[in-house]
């Protein structure tokens, strides 16, 4: 399969600074759904800016489908790759949450009906069913996120990429911002998901570790979040069904867990094993 994006020995300086993004290479394919976890320094956001044309490279290439990025604009990249920054506040632009959703459609020249279709299908997919009319700036941290992803994925790009989307938003929140873009995958797009949050990430497909500017790690969230090594070497923890799995090893339960039903299934499991060798 052929890459949608890919990095090849990319880096980048800002003013006088260490690299913020130091030797990178890697490829994001179509339909992936992607973590990249980091602390704070450590790439993320610049790597995010480099994929959408925001920033060019001091050294290498970004390609997007094929074509370098430093010969396509950053609106020509963003019919590609949409990009929601953590401050949801930078991407506001209008006095409605309806105005917002349409905007970047009606200035692409989209038809009205299709802005009226995609605008409803993108209230529905982000519950935000009776926002219409409401003022962005009135909306909570969260609830304005929302709009954002909103009005990116009306576009329909074929990627997206998300800095800490669940900022502001709580447990019930996360779970249905993560069920939506869930569904947005499942419907052919890619999402790079970046996130400080471990359990978030052990819900995607691939994960990658940031650090220092360079990718320290690339594998399923299974392998990565079980490498103590590479994470303090970025100077995460592991999540914490990863933290219950090694205390619970001593009692039968297995290591590599890395969701609640996982490690729900296998408590259960060593609880009807031990009841039956009991009677």
């Amino acid at each position: 399969m052929e890459s949608l994006i890919s990095l090849e020995n990319v880096s980048f300086s800002y003013v006088r600074g260490k690299p913020a993004v130091d030797g990178v290479s890697v490829d994001f394919f179509p339909g992936e759904f992607v973590a990249i976890m980091g602390s704070n320094g450590s790439g993320k956001t610049t790597l995010a800016k480099l994929v959408c044309g925001m920033l060019k490279p001091s050294k290498g290439r970004v390609l997007i489908k094929g074509i370098d990025t430093r010969k396509l604009g950053v609106s020509k990249v963003s019919e590609t790759i949409g990009l929601v920054f953590q401050n949801p506040a930078l991407q506001i632009f209008t006095s409605s949450v309806g105005d917002e959703l349409r905007l970047a459609l009606v200035t692409r020249g989209t038809d009205e009906q299709v802005i009226r279709e995609r605008v409803c299908e993108v209230l529905k997919l982000f519950d935000l069913e009776g926002y219409l009319l409401k003022h962005p700036h009135m909306l909570s941290r969260g609830e304005q996120q929302r709009v954002v992803i909103a009005s990116v994925v009306a576009l329909r790009p074929e990627a997206v990429i998300l800095d800490e989307p669940t900022t502001g938003q709580d447990i019930l929140r996360r779970k249905r911002m993560m069920k939506s873009l869930g569904e947005l995958n499942r419907l052919g797009a890619t999402i790079i998901l970046i996130t400080h949050d471990a359990e978030l990430a052990s819900s995607c497909d691939r994960l990658l570790v940031m650090s220092d500017g360079r990718i320290v790690a690339d594998g399923t969230p299974r392998e990565v979040m079980y490498d103590s090594t590479v994470l303090e070497r970025a100077g995460l923890r592991p999540p914490q069904i990863v933290r219950l799995a090694r205390r619970l090893r001593e009692k039968g339960v297995p290591e590599g867990l890395i969701s609640v039903r996982e490690a729900c299934e296998a408590i259960l499991r060593l609880g009807a094993h031990r009841e039956s060798l009991a009677l």
